[in-house]
């Protein structure tokens, strides 16, 4: 049977309008906590009608350049109402009108309870080519750690971040049943999501738009927080311009076709980052990305240009992108040479065209004054250079074979 002391507690909590956030947590450790945002952000509570929830942040591939990255902030609301009370009463799985005892689960969970912050902000970020990827964090000195905490937001809702799946379950239904009280509905959006920070340091490292949202609703000013898109810039940023390798500039890494090393026949360097440091292939940005965007990268941003130098040929990942469902036909405009043609290119004769070639590319940057290797120059031909020798089928989202 519930405790009597709850029972009233909760009771009491319904008359006075009352609610007080619960947290949600995940198995992840500190670099792959799960985090629970019950803000109704694209949602709504009504009386009517359905719920439904979605990201602030739209799926990758925005275009920067029609539009923010980033979705729009919530509403916001009196910052007076928050409950700034941890809740009482442990964590029990017994709710109103429920009976049975506290299990042993039930005893774990009260063992190492989630810590209630006062303030708490969410960090969103997006890079150059729409990645986006957001965190929570409590930013009390105090509250140096990243992981089993919660707090109160607004629109009345709840942020936290742990990394236990029994506190998920259960405190997921625990902050519905409470909220839902409190806002006389049971018509309640939220949002989930794993925060890797990982990936939000490799999205950051390219960023070009970001925002920070307070769970309080205020801006350090006090005032009423608005959307605040403290950074945006076109990409690529301007000390990214010039390639690494080219003295003359006019061009960024990508875009180069002389970085070739002596006795090799592929890029030299991270286009990603425009660097000669490190590869693709230990690029925490290129392996963080998805499929779609590595093809961008390696397939049509490389387009009748040397190949990338990755772990994953080319040639191999856009055979996979055809064959899952993302695969976009107006997005390939050309593909890279081929080892062969890159060496034909790199003798004598030809080598000292190639700077000469480069800055007929950089004065517009239309891939069509660069050449057209014969063996890549459609798809029928890569399933005949690549695909078909290694044993890959011919994707049927291309239609017939030529």
């Amino acid at each position: 049977m519930p405790r009597n002391n709850e029972t009233q507690e909760s009771s009491e909590n319904r008359r006075t309008g009352r609610f007080e956030p619960y947290p949600v947590q995940s198995r992840r450790s500190d670099r792959g906590a799960a985090t629970f945002d019950q803000t109704p952000r694209s949602g709504h509570l009504g009386s009517s009608g359905g719920s439904r929830s979605e990201s602030s942040i739209p799926s990758r591939g925005s275009d920067p350049e029609r539009g923010s990255i980033l979705g729009s902030t919530p509403n916001r609301v009196n910052e007076a109402e928050m409950v700034e009370t941890a809740p009482r009463g442990g964590y029990s799985s017994s709710r109103d009108g429920s009976s049975g005892s506290d299990s042993e689960e039930d005893s774990t969970s009260i063992r190492s309870p989630p810590r209630m912050v006062r303030e708490a902000e969410m960090l969103e970020t997006a890079d150059h080519i729409g990645n986006a990827a957001h965190k929570l964090v409590p930013t009390a000195v105090s509250d140096d750690g990243r992981t089993n905490w919660y707090t109160g937001s607004y629109p009345p809702g709840f942020w936290g971040v742990a990394p236990d799946e029994h506190t998920l379950n259960q405190g997921m239904m625990r902050a519905y049943h409470d909220l839902s009280l409190e806002r006389g509905t049971s018509d309640i959006g939220w949002t989930m999501f794993i925060q890797d920070l990982d990936r939000f340091d490799a999205v950051k490292k390219n960023e070009i738009e970001s925002r920070v949202l307070r769970n309080t609703g205020r801006a350090e000013n006090g005032q009423a927080a608005r959307l605040v898109t403290s950074k945006r810039t076109q990409y690529p940023p301007k000390a990214r311009d010039d390639c690494p390798f080219c003295p003359r500039g006019g061009h960024g890494l990508i875009d180069c076709i002389v970085n070739v090393p002596e006795g090799e026949s592929e890029l030299d360097g991270c286009p990603i980052c425009n660097s000669l440091n490190h590869l693709p292939s230990n690029c925490h940005a290129f392996r963080n990305m998805s499929l779609r965007d590595k093809v961008i990268w390696s397939v049509v941003k490389r387009a009748n240009k040397p190949a990338l130098k990755t772990t994953t040929p080319w040639y191999v990942m856009l055979h996979e992108w055809c064959n899952i469902v993302t695969y976009d036909s107006g997005l390939i405009n050309g593909f890279p040479w081929s080892k062969r043609f890159t060496e034909i290119m790199k003798n004598e004769r030809t080598w000292l065209y190639l700077p000469q070639l480069q800055d007929e590319y950089d004065a517009d940057h239309e891939v069509e004054v660069l050449p057209v290797d014969p063996a890549t120059a459609s798809f029928y031909m890569i399933w005949k250079t690549y695909w078909e020798p290694e044993g890959l089928a011919w994707p049927s989202v291309l239609g017939p074979r030529d």
